[in-house]
């Protein structure tokens, strides 16, 4: 099971915060199982609201969200990211995200997703993805 990013806020929500961390655990690991840490370079922008699916062939594929300045300004996501996951269950590496050059996107003025938070988003078959 992986973990990226999210928010933290106080009780009052006068102190926000997000995160662009990476975080892994074995969901089937037994009495004394830890979450692990893991380091990542080409790191996606902390946000919040975004959505990550994992394909068939082993990548973890993250959409959009959105991220606030200090001022608590929103400025929503239309990025995709992909992070190729280790195939066994020790991670002593770092692992490297890529962003998706996306043909078609808004961002070209195609007609692809704008930017959001909190979609649908799946894996389907391969390397194929919907939003």
């Amino acid at each position: 099971l992986y973990m990226f990013g999210g928010e933290w806020s106080s009780r009052d929500q006068r102190r926000y915060r997000q995160f662009g961390d990476l975080w892994r655990i074995d969901a089937a690991g037994g009495p004394g199982t830890r979450w692990q840490h893991l380091t990542t370079t080409a790191t996606p922008i902390p946000r919040s609201g975004h959505r990550m699916a994992v394909t068939s062939s082993g990548h973890a594929v993250m959409f959009g969200g959105f991220s606030e300045d200090k001022r608590r300004r929103a400025t929503y996501l239309s990025d995709l990211h992909a992070l190729p996951l280790p195939s066994s269950s020790s991670v002593d590496t770092c692992l490297t995200w890529h962003e998706a050059e996306v043909q078609g996107s808004q961002r070209e003025g195609g007609g692809g997703p704008g930017m959001r938070s909190g979609c649908l988003l799946w894996a389907g078959g391969g390397d194929s993805g919907f939003v």
